[in-house]
């Protein structure tokens, strides 16, 4: 089965699934809580949700900030379905990320959960840059593997998933020096049982 089949298989049931309580859930508190200390003033601007998935980050983010404009962006086309049945004044862009055309400049580029899933991920990464304002930030978030138990959880998460590249804090560091410069490393844990999730900060690298 394809990924995109796979992901429009579980579009109509994402909401309900386990992972949303001890996972998905707490990665968009995180997100939020960084936007707050970031923008003070409640105004956030722009912003593009990579892998926004049925947009529930959106629908959090338009319900706590003022915006300007922005794009929710997934290759899964099922996903784009429930998402743009939300009532919010997001453009919904059904597209893979390695063959997207930018937009424009961004405040915020944010991308949760979806990164080890993109088969270029340093590709990813460099577009993801160009897609920022000089002074705008990405906010990017994913499961990693930094230890054995790692390891296994992830193998099991493969078998519904599909194919995936981990990458451990160190490895996603580097693999981002080259268009980023690290600020920050938030380790998302709700319960005990759950493998290495971790909320990155990153600024653009300017020559």
């Amino acid at each position: 089965m394809s990924s995109q089949k796979v992901w429009n298989f579980w579009a109509p049931r994402y909401k309900n699934l386990w992972v949303q309580k001890v996972s998905l859930k707490p990665t968009r508190t995180q997100v939020l809580n960084l936007m707050e200390k970031t923008v003070p003033n409640q105004n956030i601007g722009s912003y593009i949700d990579v892998g926004c998935g049925v947009g529930e980050l959106i629908e959090q983010i338009e319900s706590k900030f003022e915006t300007e404009y922005s794009y929710g962006l997934d290759y899964s086309q099922g996903m784009i379905d429930i998402a743009s049945k939300l009532n919010l004044k997001t453009q919904w862009l059904c597209e893979d990320i390695h063959e997207f055309e930018t937009k424009g400049k961004m405040d915020f580029v944010l991308c949760t959960h979806s990164f080890p899933y993109y088969k270029d991920q340093k590709y990813v990464l460099n577009k993801l840059s160009g897609m920022l304002k000089t002074d705008g930030k990405l906010l990017i978030a994913f499961a990693s593997k930094n230890s054995f138990y790692d390891i296994l959880c992830m193998a099991v998460v493969k078998l519904t998933t599909g194919k995936a590249t981990y990458p451990s804090v160190s490895q996603f560091i580097e693999l981002a020096s080259d268009d980023f410069n690290h600020l920050s490393t938030t380790r998302i844990k709700e319960k005990w049982y759950m493998p290495s999730i971790y909320l990155f900060e990153m600024e653009l690298k300017h020559d």
